[in-house]
Formats: structure tokens, C-alpha cells, sequence
């Protein structure tokens, strides 16, 4: 089965909820290819978003997850899929870090509005494959193959620092608080 479960941790005798975001819609080719990537909750616990391998990203509200609120589409004109979600601290934004290496930045008080995007920083290849916030939200951080990278939240037509150069792939990333 490819869903998500939600357990209700103060009270473990329940079942848990099932979410199968893609509404059992998979790719032609096999079900085992449509994967959930990531999955993040908003720090203002409103929203839950859930990122699959369908080339979608589904959004939840935390009191109804019989149906998505609203299904994103980052990254279906270059036909690649989104690797990691983060919220921003203060839940304004979602950051959906493709792996063609670019970031889409939504802000969750509209998700139909068109992204602000990222794209891969000039000199990198490779996947997008961590994205992080600050846990003062001034800065975004991203790893695009072995190279980290921090963007300026405050003027995002910077281009971003590099900040961490390696051969080796950055897979998860973590701001210590």
C-alpha cells in the first residue's frame, strides 16, 4: 500500500489515520513507482504536505485529511519529481526542493498562486535533495549534489553562498536552533 499513516501519539489505542494522496493514481508503468518522498508539517500544525513520486505534492489541512486541500505541481514541465518539503518557522512558506535542483517557494496562504523559483545555482548539478529553514527564517538552505548552498530570505535574487563543498552527497540537512 502507498500511504501515509498518522498516529495520534497521546492516545496509541487508536487506529491510526490512512492518507493515500494520489488517490491510487500511479504511474502507468508500475504502482511500486509512486513513493512518498517527504513529508512536512507546518510549525502552526495547519498544514500537513506530502510529496510523491507522481510529480505531485498534496497539501492537507490538520482537521480534514479525507481529501487534499489543494495538489501542487512543482515540477511537471521538466518531469521530475520533489526529493524534500520544508515549512518556513512562522508556516507562511513551503519549500519543495526538485531534484533538477531547483527550489519552489509557496506561500501557503494562497498555494494556487504561481511559486517563486529557485533555480539550481550557477556551477552545481545534481539533485536537489535537502532544503531547511533557519529557525529564525532569515535564511533558506539547500544541497544541490555535494555542495551546500544559503540564500538571503531577505533578498532572494541574491545569488546564494556556498557554503560547504564536497564530493560526497549532502542527503538531509538540519539548523541547529
Amino acid at each position: 500500500a502507498h500511504e501515509v499513516l498518522i498516529f495520534d501519539v497521546s492516545d496509541l489505542s487508536q487506529s491510526p489515520a490512512a492518507l493515500n494522496p494520489s488517490g491510487a493514481q500511479y504511474f502507468p508503468s508500475s504502482p511500486t513507482k509512486n513513493l512518498v518522498q517527504s513529508i512536512a508539517y507546518s510549525p502552526d500544525n495547519a498544514h500537513l504536505a506530502v510529496a510523491m513520486s507522481n510529480r505531485k505534492v498534496y497539501i492537507y489541512a490538520t482537521t480534514d485529511y479525507s481529501a487534499p486541500a489543494a495538489t501542487l505541481e512543482p515540477s511537471t514541465a521538466n518531469g521530475q519529481y520533489v526529493r524534500k518539503l520544508s515549512f518556513s518557522p512562522d508556516s507562511a512558506e513551503l519549500a519543495a526542493a526538485n531534484v533538477n535542483g531547483g527550489v519552489y517557494l509557496y506561500r501557503t496562504a494562497d498555494y494556487t498562486a504561481t511559486p517563486h523559483v529557485l533555480a539550481a545555482p550557477a556551477g552545481s548539478s545534481g539533485q536537489a535533495k535537502a532544503v531547511s529553514y533557519a529557525a529564525d527564517g532569515s535564511r533558506l538552505a539547500v544541497s544541490v549534489g555535494g555542495k551546500l548552498y544559503v540564500y538571503d530570505r531577505s533578498d532572494l535574487s541574491q545569488a546564494p553562498a556556498l557554503a560547504f563543498d564536497t564530493s560526497n552527497q549532502i542527503e538531509a540537512l538540519a539548523w541547529m536552533p
